[in-house]
């Protein structure tokens, strides 16, 4: 129900005028936490008309891709995020998972690390590299995973459960 009135702001604020970026934002950030994937798609795309140097509409087009199953897409999405940041922690973690969707697993690694080297707090980061580790049979190196994150939010459920199906 909140995100219903959100939603109709954001498109009485796009009325007035569709360029306001902030708008599409965060209209695209409500159809996506909604699941309507392919209609965030279309709004970050729309807001890249605009904006086209925001790493973060850039990183969440790729997330739009990545949950559609276009893993190769959201790649060059994130690839575009990290000409702009380089050391964008969350699209490093993104790129990673990403690679992992499509098998890549020592790159995917890589990228993992490379985040958590330049942000070792950083928590989804040590979840997906549990998740990968695990899918690789490495039973210990993704415990550790799961315990970092664990580590860094007590409350991050998913890692207790992922640690307890080892």
């Amino acid at each position: 129900r909140k995100y219903e009135e959100a939603l109709r702001n954001y498109e009485r604020v796009l009325e007035l005028n569709d360029a306001n970026v902030s708008a599409l934002f965060a209209k695209g950030c409500i159809n996506f936490a909604q699941g309507d994937y392919a209609t965030a798609r279309d709004t970050f795309d729309k807001a890249l008309e605009y904006s086209p140097d925001d790493a973060a509409l850039w990183n969440n087009l790729g997330n739009c891709y990545h949950e559609l199953g276009d893993s190769s897409m959201a790649i060059e999405l994130y690839q575009e995020v990290l000409q702009i940041d380089p050391v964008n922690v969350t699209a490093l973690s993104n790129y990673g998972e990403a690679l992992a969707a499509l098998k890549k697993n020592d790159e995917a690694r890589e990228y993992f690390d490379k985040a958590l080297n330049l942000n070792p707090g950083h928590t989804t980061t040590h979840f997906k590299k549990g998740k990968l580790l695990k899918s690789l049979g490495k039973k210990k190196e993704a415990i550790a995973s799961f315990d970092q994150t664990i580590y860094c939010n007590e409350n991050y459920v998913s890692a207790y459960l992922q640690k307890g199906w080892l």
